[in-house]
């Protein structure tokens, strides 16, 4: 098809390392990509501080590829537009899917107007009235006005096709661009970020017309979740995960031992979890180690620890000096794995580690890209960000779950020390993830090329329906010559 014109808006700059693949595949078929970054601006037309290393790299690479910061808007309605979305957001918690999210609903709350936490409040005691009130919510949003300059951003751009994400952030204004697009007659679609999106977040308050997630059980959450009808939806394949089926090991692993400062022994990767997920993360760490050196199984004791902070929750870590030179915290405030050294050093964690350790994070799914088990213990204290979050099922229970889970501290221990011994077969297990979460039309197949394919097909509808537009003027032209 001829190249298109691409708007796409953004978030934040870190973002960049999810939509890589997707970025690049759209450049490579020879689209003209534009994306405009909401947070962390300079000032309008400049590229956003503090991130966004693989949009520069893009940048210097394709000239058919440019960002910015998203211009800054006057717009007297934008609190009042946003209030409403935080409270359908928090209605939606209300859902029977999503009743024991107590840590999402309290997160939802707490951005919330108050006549909507009081509306909610009593929503809990009729529950038949749960969706008349978000549906009426929802009418006084489509309402409120949105800026001129807003839409004069997207008609100036001139695109064919409007990309938005993530848009389901609680109360989000990226909700704006989808509403201007659409009554400009411009098709829209949205990338879904991460596996945990559409679960543990907002509503989509418009509905693009495409959806593309990763695999079926998200392509259910839009349907259930969402009420995105299912010939909007298309599913790709995890994009964000495409670059680490083509990675491989650079190094030896003596040199990586050496580089990382750990004896040369089998190690378990300990990856960190989000700030959301495990506030207090080295405190836990401390608990979950004395545990393991306390171990029975003689090999668990004295096994390597390789702890790898999350990139934006290494608070404590920068403190945190074990007194055990078989543990080793590194990259000491985490790292974002944005470019090839980066990338190249957290695939090396992975693939040189026994195994891979972690309360809630995507570090256990990339495990399993380098075929490697993955383990999580089950804890009271974790309960709210791990059972009571929808994306957990997705790794952890049903067919074809892939953390292996420990009810407690003697399983979790049993099943570290089973694989040490090498009396576990996780194999199986994990390439049935791959293929049904990860690469569900094929482990050989990559997913950004059908992501690319699927903005494609949308902005055909745009040109369907201009020309169903053109044929309908030269009919009633004739209609007009005939009279």
């Amino acid at each position: 098809m001829p190249p298109l014109r691409i708007l796409f808006f953004l978030l934040a700059p870190n973002f960049d390392r999810v939509f890589a693949s997707f970025l690049e595949s759209l450049l490579e078929r020879g689209h003209t990509v534009h994306v405009l970054i909401q947070k962390q601006k300079q000032k309008p037309g400049r590229l956003p501080s503090g991130g966004g290393a693989i949009l520069d790299e893009l940048a210097a690479r394709y000239p058919s590829f440019t960002v910015e910061g998203e211009p800054t808007v006057p717009d007297r309605w934008l609190a009042l537009r946003t209030g409403l979305r935080a409270g359908i957001d928090y209605v939606r918690y209300l859902e029977p899917e999503l009743v024991q999210a107590h840590a999402l609903r309290r997160r939802a709350r707490k951005i919330a107007p108050v006549p909507i936490r009081m509306l909610v409040k009593g929503l809990k005691s009729v529950p038949r009235l749960r969706r008349p009130a978000a549906a009426a919510l929802g009418l006084l949003e489509r309402v409120v006005p949105i800026a001129a300059t807003t839409r004069s951003i997207v008609s100036a751009a001139d695109p064919d096709v409007v990309l938005v994400a993530p848009l389901v952030g609680l109360g989000a204004r990226q909700s704006d661009w989808i509403r201007v697009a659409a009554d400009l007659g411009i098709p829209t679609v949205l990338p879904v970020a991460s596996w945990d999106n559409l679960t543990n977040k907002g509503v989509l308050k418009q509905i693009p017309t495409r959806v593309i997630v990763w695999n079926d059980a998200q392509a259910a959450e839009a349907i259930d979740l969402h009420r995105v009808p299912a010939e909007r939806i298309v599913v790709t394949g995890a994009h964000a995960f495409d670059h680490w089926f083509e990675q491989g090991p650079r190094l030896e692993r003596e040199a990586f031992h050496s580089l990382v400062g750990l004896p040369l022994e089998p190690f378990f990767l300990y990856a960190g979890s989000s700030y959301f997920i495990a506030r207090d993360e080295p405190s836990f760490f401390r608990t979950w180690l004395e545990k393991v050196r306390s171990s029975d199984d003689p090999a668990l004791r004295d096994v390597g620890v390789l702890v790898r902070p999350h990139p934006q929750n290494a608070r404590g870590w920068s403190e945190y000096e074990p007194d055990d030179d078989r543990v080793v915290v590194w990259p000491r405030g985490g790292a974002s794995p944005t470019d090839a050294g980066r990338r190249e050093d957290y695939f090396h964690s992975l693939w040189y580690s026994a195994g891979v350790v972690g309360i809630n994070t995507s570090a256990l799914i990339e495990a399993a890209i380098a075929r490697r088990p993955s383990f999580t213990l089950l804890l009271e204290s974790f309960r709210e960000t791990q059972v009571e979050l929808p994306h957990f099922a997705h790794v952890a229970s049903g067919p074809n779950s892939l953390v292996i889970v420990g009810e407690d501290w003697e399983q979790h221990l049993a099943h570290l020390a089973e694989t040490l011994a090498g009396r576990r077969d996780d194999g199986p297990r994990i390439e049935r993830f791959l293929r049904t979460f990860i690469r569900p039309h094929g482990l050989q197949e990559l997913a950004a090329p059908r992501a690319a394919r699927a903005v494609e097909e949308a902005a055909r509808e745009r040109d369907a329906r201009r020309s169903w537009k053109r044929g309908e003027s030269r009919a009633s032209a004739a209609s007009t010559v005939s009279r």
